[in-house]
C-alpha cells in the first residue's frame, strides 16, 4: 500500500497513540484492522492521492478522506458518527467518506477479526451496505483515477 496521504480536515494530522486507539476500540467495541491503523495512526482526517472506488452496480464514487479521532472539529470524526447516527446498523463502523458524506465502512457483522469494507449511503434510511472490497488495503489498491 504505497498511496501517498495528504493532511486534510486536521493540518497538520496528530498522531494517535496506541493508548487513545486502545481506548477508541474499547469505545467502539471492535478491534480495527492493523492496516487501516498504520495509516490512520499518521493520516487521520487525510486523503490519498487522487482516486475512485468502483461501487458494486458499476459507478465510481471519490475516495475523499479518512475519518478522524479527535474531538475538533467535530462532524467527520468516527466516535460522533457511530454515537449520533440513527441508520448505521450494528457493527458497521464507518472510516472514510466520499464527496457526498457516503460511507465506506468496516462491516463486522460477519466477522470479528477480518471486516471486509462496505459503502453505505449516509441519506438513505433503507440504505444496505454493499461490499466495495476484502480489506482495507484492498480498497485503497484498487483506487483508480
Amino acid at each position: 500500500m504505497a498511496e501517498q496521504w495528504h493532511d486534510r480536515i486536521l493540518k497538520p494530522a496528530p498522531r494517535l497513540s496506541n493508548e487513545r486507539l486502545a481506548d477508541i476500540q474499547a469505545r467502539l467495541g471492535v478491534r480495527l484492522p492493523e492496516d487501516y491503523l498504520e495509516v490512520v495512526r499518521v493520516h487521520q482526517g487525510g486523503s490519498p492521492e487522487g482516486g475512485s472506488v468502483i461501487l458494486p452496480d458499476g459507478t465510481g464514487t471519490p475516495f475523499n478522506m479518512l475519518l478522524h479521532f479527535e474531538e475538533q472539529p467535530e462532524g467527520l470524526d468516527v466516535l460522533g458518527i457511530v454515537e449520533w447516527s440513527e441508520f448505521l446498523p450494528d457493527k458497521v463502523i464507518p472510516f472514510a467518506v466520499d464527496p457526498g458524506g457516503n460511507y465506506f465502512c468496516f462491516d463486522y457483522r460477519a466477522s470479528d477479526t477480518n471486516p471486509p469494507v462496505v459503502f453505505l449511503a449516509h441519506d438513505d434510511p433503507d440504505a444496505q451496505p454493499e461490499r466495495v472490497a476484502g480489506s482495507f488495503t484492498e480498497l485503497i489498491d484498487s483506487l483508480e483515477d
